[in-house]
């Protein structure tokens, strides 16, 4: 029997992608998908906040999946020294969520002003306890923003959703098509 090219390609990606996922057991995430925001400061009497909202559709939408979000949440000082992480195991669609750090959190630097970044990593890859089966997580959209507010008034005093790539993947913001109607 004669097989053409893009058959037997089909294949082969068809048994790869099966074996992928039939892998069971899985480790700690390393994720594919970082951003992080510019460098801003904060002093005494702020709290800075970086939020993440999941850009997909919530259920029972057109396009709605059942795709897991996982997130982490990172706040590094200007020597790109970790301050603070929170590793969030489901953002679900349309929901939020957030990692806070206030001026007297940061400990270390006599300066009433102190240099930070926020930094959103998603899109994990596991590997199996093996250690030589990837396993992709199908990934999700988010959105960041980074926003420092007063204390004592709770006002926002700056906000930013301004983020670059740092993974070695481009960043795209994914806006997910909630109607496309007839064409």
């Amino acid at each position: 029997m004669k097989y053409s090219s893009a058959g037997r390609c089909a294949l082969t990606g068809t048994l790869a992608f099966g074996f992928v996922l039939m892998a069971q057991t899985v480790g700690t995430p390393t994720y594919v998908q970082a951003v992080s925001t510019g460098i801003v400061s904060f002093t005494t009497n702020q709290t800075a906040q970086l939020n993440v909202v999941n850009l997909n559709p919530v259920a029972g939408t057109t396009g709605a999946t059942a795709t897991a979000c996982p997130v982490e949440l990172q706040f590094y000082d200007s020597n790109n020294a970790l301050l603070k992480q929170l590793a969030i195991n489901n953002v679900s669609p349309g929901a939020a969520a957030s990692l806070t750090l206030a001026r007297t959190e940061v400990t270390g630097s006599t300066m009433p002003r102190f240099a930070i970044r926020g930094v959103v990593r998603t899109n994990p890859v596991s590997t199996s306890t093996n250690g030589a089966t990837p396993i992709f997580n199908a990934g999700c959209p988010v959105k960041a923003t980074l926003e420092i507010y007063n204390n004592d008034t709770g006002y926002t005093q700056f906000v930013t959703s301004a983020v670059q790539s740092i993974s070695g993947y481009p960043y795209l913001e994914m806006r997910p098509v909630v109607n496309a109607g007839p064409h």
